[in-house]
């Protein structure tokens, strides 16, 4: 099995906010996607006003799945509402499956706090802007076949946030790998396989 990307994360102390925001900090209007260059974010300020970046590399995880890619879409069809997320993106052609810009209400996923499954960093007195911003999500997954009677899946989860009532950039968030994961292993265990969940 291909070893599979996970986030990773290394963080650097700016001893100054000038030029190095400017440098650094990462904004934009849309989520990463797969195969994107690492993504630079301003993920908190200290009390001295320093900045603290964080450089996140993400390809998504990877199931290889004992069903066609036709059976694996069908069950997506089905996982990701049952997650939370309405089907946006359903191209049979590619064998891709998602929603590339979901705004999340009340922010969850059903039942599920957004700072379980995103990283978009911390105001010093609210707490995480997963739960507090508003987030537009971006999660997708690709089947592709493995032979005749057997497929891999790949989800790549990505979103972005910005304080609510505001139309300042948003900062990128990155996924913990919780919600690939959960996507994972109810293909799994709907259709047999083995999910590829490894650092």
């Amino acid at each position: 099995m291909r070893r599979v990307a996970r986030p990773v994360s290394c963080l650097m102390i700016a001893g100054s906010l000038t030029g190095v925001l400017a440098s650094c900090a990462s904004t934009g209007n849309s989520t990463p996607a797969p195969g994107d260059p690492p993504v630079d974010r301003v993920v908190a300020v200290d009390q001295n006003g320093r900045s603290i970046h964080t450089t996140d590399t993400y390809t998504g995880t990877e199931a290889q799945l004992h069903a066609s890619r036709a059976s694996v879409i069908a069950a997506l069809s089905q996982i990701y509402p049952d997650l939370g997320i309405p089907v946006g993106t359903l191209v049979s052609a590619t064998g891709q499956i998602g929603n590339t810009n979901y705004r999340v209400p009340g922010h969850r996923l059903k039942t599920m706090q957004l700072s379980r499954l995103l990283e978009c960093g911390q105001e010093s007195v609210t707490g995480a802007r997963a739960d507090i911003d508003e987030v537009t999500i971006n999660v997708l997954s690709t089947v592709k076949p493995a032979g005749d009677t057997a497929s891999v899946v790949t989800t790549f989860v990505g979103a972005s946030a910005r304080p609510l009532g505001t139309s300042s950039d948003p900062v990128v968030c990155s996924s913990s790998g919780a919600l690939e994961r959960m996507i994972n292993d109810r293909l799994v265990k709907a259709l047999g396989g083995s999910s590829g969940n490894s650092q």
